[in-house]
């Protein structure tokens, strides 16, 4: 009775329901807040989740860290990429690290490529004495607190971060 009362067909409801839980299926798996990435499958679920469906237990404490070993790479965890970048730094293995958290371990002397260069050693360096491996993006993430976010002075600082790491692997 609704449906011929608003104009539509029991076929037209089935495919608008349809496309609702498209909506929500393509949004519950991106990082939002309140949500944890599962290093095992990528997928995204609440923060409280203690075990995820493809059974990865979360421990407390945990972070978005990978291990560079030769198993990692074998099982997607870890790629080439990442182990080269290791073995640049040289770093014999451990954690890989996404996004910098805490207080920034360096300080950034200079808005030029010396400047930022050291700044990103200096990250790299302080990483390697706690057995831990900061990825560019670490390094980025610290450096956003540094500038306003967007500002021309930080995205000359993320060109130069790039360049850094374009040399360090010989790209």
């Amino acid at each position: 009775m609704f449906l011929k009362h608003v104009g539509l067909k029991s076929m037209d409801m089935t495919k608008i329901s349809d496309d609702i839980l498209k909506s929500v299926m393509a949004k519950a798996n991106k990082p939002s807040r309140g949500r944890k990435l599962c290093i095992e499958c990528g997928n995204y679920v609440g923060v409280r989740t203690t075990e995820c469906n493809c059974g990865h237990i979360f421990v407390k404490g945990e972070s978005r860290q990978l291990t560079v070993k030769e198993e990692d790479i074998e099982n997607g965890k870890a790629t080439e990429e990442e182990k080269r970048y290791a073995l640049r730094i040289g770093s014999t293995g451990g954690p890989l690290i996404y996004v910098g958290a805490g207080s920034c371990p360096a300080t950034l002397s200079s808005l030029d490529f010396q400047g930022i260069s050291q700044f990103c050693n200096d990250v790299v360096y302080a990483g390697l004495n706690e057995d831990k491996i900061y990825t560019p993006s670490a390094i980025m993430n610290w450096l956003q607190h540094k500038f306003e976010y967007n500002s021309a002075e930080y995205k000359i600082a993320l060109d130069l971060v790039d360049e850094w790491y374009r040399n360090l692997i010989g790209d």
